[in-house]
């Protein structure tokens, strides 16, 4: 029977059980899918911030936070701006075609090739290991032994890891192309295909269609169940946050995602 409060109490206890294990399992699918590394200078800020500390320059601290939570908000838009500014500035036309350019010299200035060669890892190489995680959650709540064919359960054969690759990316394209058109029906089909990685882990040789359908008659009844369960972290994230992910890669995630795979056994 589905209880959020029983279920987050599960989650943690898989989690605390082997909580070395949780971690480098989650630190390992935040490091492959880019959630480390993706877009933040952490390390010119922590040397910057370490730098100022030292020399006791309070005011210069408190400008190297406030130039890193710039960075965090700033980014996402900057691209636009950099391709965009001439038109601001009044030194091109506003025309269809010089917007289309500009948006153009955006999207190339923030996808590539970084962008590009990140998302090639992580539909080849982070979702399969997505797998091998839940997998892994999966034998820890059930007190099994993991071990390494465990956790790149995904990977065991061509035949597993074609499929386990078609169906975790058609999960993540068919969800964008529905939160593209119609935000709130992409966040349904989000929650409907919440199984998938984890039937993946249980028989990666299914077909990504099937393992769809099963994804979606289980989820039947259980999509804003789902919804609840993940936004009762909601704190959790806003502190995670202000810890520079900290808090997000030494116990936040690891427990989200053994609160996930009690979610999945529960329904």
């Amino acid at each position: 029977m589905w209880n959020r409060k029983n279920i987050k109490l599960a989650g943690s206890k898989i989690f605390l059980k082997k909580y070395l294990l949780a971690l480098v399992l989650s630190f390992v699918y935040l490091l492959l899918m880019g959630i480390l590394s993706e877009t933040l200078p952490v390390e010119t800020f922590l040397k910057n911030l370490t730098d100022e500390a030292v020399k006791l320059h309070p005011l210069h601290v408190l400008r190297e936070l406030a130039f890193f939570f710039g960075k965090v908000i700033v980014f996402p838009i900057e691209g636009l701006f950099l391709s965009l500014g001439p038109i601001v500035r009044g030194e091109e036309a506003l025309t269809f075609t010089s917007i289309a350019l500009g948006i153009r010299g955006a999207l190339l200035h923030m996808v590539l090739p970084a962008h590009l060669i990140h998302l090639a890892v992580e539909f080849l190489v982070g979702l399969p290991y997505e797998v091998g995680l839940n997998r892994a959650y999966l034998k820890i709540r059930e007190d099994a032994t993991v071990d390494f064919k465990d956790v790149t359960y995904g990977f065991k054969s061509p035949r597993a890891y074609r499929n386990v690759v078609y169906a975790q990316v058609m999960r993540e394209v068919l969800t964008f192309v529905f939160k593209l058109f119609l935000f709130f029906p992409g966040v349904r089909h989000h929650y409907e295909l919440f199984c998938v990685p984890y039937i993946l882990a249980e028989n990666p040789n299914l077909s990504w269609r099937h393992v769809h359908h099963m994804s979606e008659k289980m989820t039947h009844g259980y999509k804003w169940k789902l919804f609840l369960l993940e936004y009762s972290f909601l704190g959790y994230m806003v502190l995670d946050a202000l810890s520079f992910h900290l808090l997000g890669i030494f116990y936040l995630k690891p427990r989200m995602q053994a609160t996930f795979a009690e979610a999945y056994m529960a329904i």
